[in-house]
């Protein structure tokens, strides 16, 4: 046993200096232990934060039908016995040259509201008129204002790079409806190219019992894929925000899908075969 110079024991004699060692190893090992943990939580949120599934009720609707055009113009309704309930209200944001929906929706007995104050979409206006459609020349916004700059959020498509020789007259959803005089909407269709983001938490605030969003998503920060042999579309983004030369201040698409997620099922999923960044999604409220 050690001593010192007097002859009586050393207080770090081998024993305490083994059980010493043992104590700040065990400490150290569950520091790192814990500190380990703590960035698995974190990087589990961020991947959580990061991705989106949707998973497809398909049997939600059994009678479906669609209405219009059988590929780009045409969209389907849940239920189309709700069509003849009184009143039956449409509201059909994105018009451009394409109007077979709405005509459709028409016929079933819905009174029908188109909305785009594009060039493209004026051009319609007469036309759509003529169906029995009432046409307003404003579009979809994050608020009551005018551009003079396409207000989309969307790069992937040229046409949409095109300015306006008068602005545009933008609304939210609150507003167009207060003023067309509409508590609830039977339909809501919304096919804006990318601009339907901004609206999104006035649509989940209006009351409707359908709703079919033309979702866009920036092709060089977002990846979709469907679960194989599954009905769950799985939406990612990437690590790192890239700022697509069309938007103009960044945004997460991914909470915002949540959001809806939270208050009305998915029954239908369709891709666009001509952009992997771009599908048709059919909501049914709860």
């Amino acid at each position: 046993m050690a001593r010192t110079k007097q002859g009586t024991k050393s207080p770090f004699d081998s024993t305490t200096t083994k059980r010493l060692v043992a104590a700040v190893l065990l400490c150290l090992f569950a520091f790192l232990h814990l500190s380990q943990w703590g960035r698995s939580q974190e990087n589990t949120e961020q991947e959580i934060n990061n991705v989106v599934e949707i998973h497809i009720k398909e049997d939600l609707c059994p009678t479906a039908k669609r209405f219009g055009k059988g590929a780009e113009g045409g969209w389907y309704a849940c239920d189309p016995n709700t069509l003849t309930a009184k009143p039956c209200v449409v509201y059909s944001f994105g018009i451009k040259d394409d109007y077979s929906f709405d005509q459709a929706m028409h016929d079933a007995g819905c009174q029908v509201h188109g909305f785009d104050p594009s060039p493209y979409g004026l051009k319609s206006k007469p036309k759509y008129e003529a169906i029995g459609g009432t046409y307003h020349s404003v579009g979809l916004g994050l608020a009551d204002s005018e551009v003079k700059v396409a207000p989309f959020r969307w790069p992937g498509i040229g046409y949409l790079k095109d300015r306006n020789t008068d602005p545009w007259v933008l609304q939210r959803i609150p507003t167009i409806m207060k003023e067309v005089g509409h508590s609830y909407l039977t339909y809501l269709k919304v096919d804006v190219e990318g601009a339907e983001w901004d609206a999104i938490d006035d649509i989940l605030a209006a009351n409707w019992g359908e709703f079919a969003l033309e979702m866009h998503f920036p092709p060089k920060e977002y990846t979709i894929t469907r679960k194989s042999g599954s009905s769950t579309v799985v939406i990612q983004r990437g690590d790192t925000p890239f700022h697509e030369p069309a938007e103009p201040t960044w945004l997460d698409r991914i909470p915002l899908v949540t959001k809806l997620l939270a208050v009305a099922d998915v029954w239908k999923v369709e891709p666009n075969f001509k952009d992997k960044h771009c599908m048709n999604v059919y909501f049914k409220r709860r």
